[in-house]
């Protein structure tokens, strides 16, 4: 996910090679990868697509794309900063995955597991918004005339993102006039 954001970022940052205007430079990545908050990477990301001249439907499409991108990013902290816990019992010991694992919850038996359904699902939600930022990269791209003639599809995340998005800015426009009345 992270590393999708970084590419994004890349894009609209438009840091070009010196030696060929149509390549990214990687010094783009290597900036934004000394940045390791990943509330302010997305800040930067949120303030560069405010810069892109989108429309209002795929500036909003974004807005909805950055939200759950923060959501699942508290989610995913929790796999990074984990410990390995083995319960000893009488058939052996059970390894156990515990998120932000402490001595001192450790001292008073404070212990929260994530099961393996709990790891595949982030998994699987990572993945999907990976591949949605992805389709916002190339759309990215393809706003600055570069590889137009690799097409990535509309994976099923952003075209949910794009309905969500039609929704509010259709409930906006609704706001207003039922005041009016």
């Amino acid at each position: 996910m992270e590393s999708s954001l970084t590419s994004l970022f890349a894009i609209l940052a438009d840091f070009k090679d010196s030696r060929d205007a149509s390549v990214i430079s990687h010094k783009a990545h290597v900036i934004f990868d000394t940045i390791v908050s990943f509330e302010t990477r997305l800040q930067i990301v949120d303030s560069l697509m405010a810069e892109e001249g989108l429309s209002e439907l795929d500036l909003e499409t974004w807005a909805k794309c950055s939200s759950r991108l923060m959501k699942f990013y508290k989610k995913r902290h929790q796999l990074a900063h984990f410990s390995i816990v083995a319960e000893i019992h009488d058939k052996g010991q059970t390894l156990r995955f515990s998120p932000f694992l402490t001595f001192g919850k450790m001292m008073r038996r404070e212990f929260k597991y994530l099961s393996v359904d709990e790891i595949n699902e982030r998994k699987d939600k990572f993945r999907d918004l990976q591949r949605a930022v992805s389709c916002l990269s190339f759309a990215a791209q393809q706003r600055r005339g570069l590889h137009q003639e690799f097409p990535t599809p509309e994976v099923p995340l952003t075209a949910h993102l794009r309905e969500l998005a039609r929704q509010s800015l259709a409930k906006r426009q609704q706001q207003p006039n039922a005041s009016q009345q």
